[in-house]
């Protein structure tokens, strides 16, 4: 069994309930768990969040959930490992069909998120922003679940430099469960990001979740 079913049949475990609603749950109660991690003037109301997110849970499946984050780990530190940097979330989010397309959410392919990447971040330009600055600056205005920053991650990596300690990244997205998976996946393969919930076009940001790479790096 591979990871994605490993997952699917966590969240399916939930009898009776929507996995839509699951997997939302499970975003934001990671979400919350990972940011109680990094400031202290945030940490109480994370652990808040937390706990009211988890109400509606009983222990086991709050065990349950914790496979599912050390599913997530464990595939995240293979992708590393072997420069693939799939975007993990977004797959789950589709298999379970959560996108509406009524709304304008399309999400991109992994392997399309790739190849923009490679076309699009040269490696002229990355060579310049590292030796400017130390790190390429990176901004996704509608970040999904993150699969172009995770694109550029693994070009990065290929040209031989670390996206780990290289690469700090602006996200935003004005749909917080995709803001939370943005969130997830940049604090689990260690990507130095800030995730903005807001509006790109209109400017309007309500708030701003620094991963603890972000805090220790910059």
């Amino acid at each position: 069994m591979d990871w994605e079913q490993e997952i699917m049949s966590r969240i399916n475990s939930f009898t009776g309930q929507n996995p839509w609603s699951v997997f939302g749950s499970f975003l934001q109660i990671e979400t919350a768990a990972l940011r109680s991690q990094t400031l202290d003037d945030i940490r109480e109301p994370m652990r808040k969040e937390f706990r009211e997110q988890a109400k509606g849970y009983s222990l086991q499946q709050m065990k349950t959930f914790m496979e599912i984050h050390g599913i997530l780990c464990g595939e995240a530190l293979g992708n590393i490992r072997n420069n693939t940097y799939t975007d993990m979330c977004g797959r789950i989010y589709h298999i379970i069909n959560m996108q509406n397309s009524k709304t304008g959410q399309f999400f991109t392919p992994q392997h399309i998120a790739d190849l923009t990447s490679a076309i699009a971040v040269s490696e002229k330009e990355i060579e310049s922003q590292i030796h400017e600055r130390g790190y390429v600056k990176l901004a996704e205005p509608a970040s999904g679940g993150g699969a172009m920053v995770l694109g550029v991650a693994k070009r990065m990596q290929e040209l031989g430099y670390n996206p780990q300690r290289q690469l700090k990244v602006h996200a935003c997205d004005i749909d917080k469960t995709c803001c939370c998976m943005t969130y997830v996946q940049m604090a689990l393969y260690g990507i130095p990001a800030v995730v903005f919930h807001g509006d790109s076009l209109s400017g309007k940001i309500w708030d701003a979740w620094p991963t603890l790479d972000y805090l220790m790096r910059f």
